[in-house]
């Protein structure tokens, strides 16, 4: 409803093992006929960072053209008080 309905979005995401997940997204702008199309992978490693790599074209940059990748590395630092 944020986009008065106004935007087509089909996604998928598999998790291959428990700490590996791929996916796709094909999103598609009805009133300016934009689609953007992006796959990502995401891993959870032994140390608890997650790591995700994600490469599409299409919008994502805002201009509505060519290929973008982006990649993302997390890392939560976890520790007992008291």
């Amino acid at each position: 409803m944020a986009d008065k309905l106004e935007t087509l979005k089909l996604s998928y995401a598999h998790n291959l093992t428990p700490s590996t997940t791929v996916g796709a997204e094909i999103t598609r702008k009805l009133p300016t006929s934009d689609t953007t199309f992006a796959l990502a992978y995401a891993r959870k490693l032994n140390n608890g960072a997650l790591t995700k790599i994600k490469v599409g074209c299409g919008g994502e940059r805002g201009d509505g053209e060519g290929l973008w990748l982006r990649l993302q590395y997390r890392y939560h630092w976890w520790f007992d008080v008291g």
